[in-house]
């Protein structure tokens, strides 16, 4: 085998032979169906590794996701449908061809001209294919809900179906907290789930509006509410108390120590 080792096309290389004849039993059997959420876990595992800032670990993560792609293309590449060589190719003419000024004549300075020339590039393309793009066509439906709503919210946006005013949103949101509370005093557990499915989207709109990402602000919070009972437990733990046995107000009290340490 003349491939430089340790190259792409030694990793092309291995992925071929372990779904050889001769390969891994494992490896043999899967299909793009049957590893398709190794897809999603993987990219998941580097976030994880970005927001950690460890790069060893990031850099691994990396290599698992790139694993996922070459694995795709290999199954695919038997079934003679396309090559990693094809997906390589189109990755690359869709970066020249929407980058026009970079690899072209057209002038563009500034990062919201870049994005506007962007989208309009890609309707271009898909008006090419015959494909009617609707608005949220172009949304995946098997995003995180959280982030889904995001980017639902951002496509209408683009059409000028916004907030005019960040402050309403806020009066939004107090006003469908009311609703809740309105619709829990009903015992009507659809009215509930309605209702609270309103807070949800508001709350996504706020976080929107102010230039945030409710996805990661929801992950940043969560790992800061797990360091801090971490906390709290070993702070009760530490005085030889179990926490089965304290009250509410002990509870509150261990709780505030714990946000002081974290």
């Amino acid at each position: 085998m003349n491939v430089k080792k340790y190259s792409i096309n030694y990793l092309l290389y291995i992925m071929r032979l372990l779904r050889s004849e001769n390969g891994c039993p494992w490896d043999q059997v899967q299909t793009n169906e049957s590893i398709k959420m190794s897809v999603i876990e993987e990219a998941y595992e580097v976030l994880e590794a970005i927001n950690s800032k460890n790069i060893d670990n990031f850099k691994e993560e990396l290599g698992d996701l790139l694993l996922q792609i070459i694995f795709h293309s290999q199954i695919c590449s038997e079934k003679n449908l396309f090559t990693f060589e094809d997906v390589v190719e189109e990755i690359c003419k869709k970066l020249i061809r929407r980058h026009p000024h970079v690899f072209g004549d057209e002038k563009i300075t500034n990062v919201d001209e870049v994005l506007k020339n962007w989208n309009k590039i890609k309707k271009e393309e898909k008006k090419k294919t015959s494909i009617e793009i609707l608005p949220f066509d172009d949304i995946p439906k098997s995003l995180p809900a959280l982030f889904y709503s995001y980017k639902v919210q951002k496509e209408a946006s683009k059409f000028g179906f916004d907030w005019s005013n960040k402050d309403d949103v806020f009066k939004k949101l107090k006003e469908e907290i009311s609703e809740f509370e309105s619709a829990v005093t009903t015992k009507n557990i659809e009215n509930i789930k309605d209702e609270l499915g309103d807070i949800f989207f508001t709350l996504v709109n706020l976080s929107r509006v102010h230039h945030l990402n409710p996805e990661d602000l929801l992950e940043q919070n969560t790992q800061k509410f797990k360091l801090r009972f971490k906390k709290m437990i070993e702070i009760i733990d530490n005085k030889g108390l179990v926490f089965s046995n304290l009250s509410d107000d002990e509870i509150d009290d261990f709780w505030r120590e714990a946000k002081k340490n974290c």
